[in-house]
């Protein structure tokens, strides 16, 4: 059988799937059908749903629910599901809401005073911290009457407080519950508690909590008092977004963009990048237009110029999206750079000898000049190394510029790769093909 906390943390993964198949299935009914569906749904459940719907859509169905609906989806709800869920109304329908239900404003208050996107901001106020030299039977009176904790998530651990306040170690709930109940808690086995500032970005203490392996992330004031925790769901979520808004900047696509978006934003959050990447295809033109008396001495060169611009092409995807979730994931740093760029360099030779080889011997198969192979070779192995370079490098010297490198880096990156195909393919044979015609 399963512990209490295990089956608490179980039903929570359940909800939180749940929640996002249902909204799934209402993403296309009408706002109609949503609201009364939700009117019948659990409030806690009901309130997850709505998180989860796509674009605008929230703002609309929280608009058209009754006053006692959004209280208890409010009420029955983890405070920072709350806090997302308010955080969506306007300020009008906030303060009307408050106003009417003053025993919300208690709970709420000092959550939505956090940027949305910082610690403090995916934080919940679901942690019991108390001072050190309270006894275990006394703090169990305390948890008692800590009503709030029942619709939070399931308590791990209890955190204990030095003479200022401050945050000072951890204590796993089942060590409480197994010491004698006169005991202190300074006299628990625990460990020192770690923490992240309430104004650190969102993706910055995600990475913090995976770094470290925790499964609660308490979070701190300037003077180290503690104002909530940050749990693993709240991380997933976090994980998610990120991934998801730096996936869509990777194809030059808003994060606001989805399938059901109207023809006009998909154009607006489109054509700029498309624009970009035409300019620089001219670029990549004008070396084709440099070699043209090249081509037309070796009509053979135009079958295997896009062959060579786009196996480079595609390698220096392979280590552009693995530098970006390097950097997405706090990975990979300046310090690291060189370590990551040589391991990536002695993949794009070895990659590059394996394909270049395959090459050559398909050039092989349709001439039997082997000046011809041997370029073709050359320039893949070639463009295999820059592409190699480009994919890992780039990235880095766009964040250092300020630059968000899941944005711009593609554009760039398929440039360098069109252009060295290019001329290590024309200009190679311009040297050694075009002599021995």
């Amino acid at each position: 059988m399963r512990e209490p906390e295990q089956q608490k943390e179980v039903l929570a993964e359940q909800e939180a799937e749940s929640a996002e198949a249902l909204a799934g299935q209402f993403e296309l009914s009408s706002d109609e059908r949503l609201v009364e569906e939700l009117l019948d749904m659990e409030p806690k459940l009901a309130a997850k749903v709505v998180l989860e719907l796509p674009e605008e859509r929230p703002q609309r169905i929280l608009a058209r629910l009754p006053d006692a609906k959004l209280y208890r989806m409010l009420k029955e709800s983890p405070d920072d599901v709350a806090v997302d869920l308010i955080g969506l109304m306007p300020l009008s329908r906030q303060e009307a809401l408050l106003e009417k239900y003053p025993d919300l404003l208690a709970a709420l208050e000092e959550l939505m005073k956090y940027p949305a996107e910082t610690a403090g901001g995916i934080m919940t106020s679901d942690y019991v911290a108390l001072p050190e030299h309270l006894t275990v039977e006394e703090v169990v009176r305390i948890l008692r009457r800590r009503q709030h904790l029942r619709k939070g998530r399931p308590l791990q651990f209890i955190y204990t407080l030095d003479g200022e306040g401050r945050l000072n170690r951890q204590i796993p709930l089942m060590e409480l519950l197994i010491s004698p109940p006169d005991r202190k808690l300074s006299e628990l086995e625990g460990e020192k508690a770690l923490a992240v500032d309430q104004y650190l970005d969102q993706e910055e203490a995600a990475n913090f909590f995976r770094e470290h392996d925790l499964t609660v992330l308490p979070v701190v004031d300037a003077e180290g008092r503690p104002v909530g925790v940050i749990t693993a769901d709240d991380v997933i979520e976090v994980i998610e977004e990120e991934s998801e808004e730096d996936l869509l900047k990777f194809g030059g696509v808003s994060q606001e963009e989805s399938v059901l978006a109207p023809t006009r934003q998909v154009v607006r959050n489109r054509l700029p990048w498309l624009m970009i990447n035409l300019f620089t295809a001219f670029l990549a033109a004008s070396v084709v237009r440099y070699y043209q008396g090249t081509i037309a001495q070796a009509v053979m060169l135009a079958v295997f110029m896009p062959v060579i611009a786009g196996m480079g092409g595609n390698a220096a995807t392979q280590a552009l999206a693995v530098t970006v979730r390097g950097l997405a994931l706090g990975e990979l740093t300046f310090q690291r750079f060189f370590a990551f760029l040589f391991k990536e360099v002695k993949a794009g030779l070895i990659n590059g000898l394996v394909i270049a080889s395959t090459a050559g011997v398909v050039a092989s198969l349709v001439t039997d000049n082997w000046w011809f192979v041997l370029v073709v070779f050359l320039a893949m192995w070639g463009n295999h190394i820059i592409a190699a370079v480009a994919g890992s490098s780039i990235p880095l010297v766009l964040k250092a510029l300020g630059v968000d490198p899941a944005v711009a880096s593609s554009v760039f990156v398929t440039t360098f790769t069109d252009l060295f195909g290019f001329f290590f393919l024309l200009g190679l044979s311009t040297v050694l093909l075009i002599p021995h015609l």
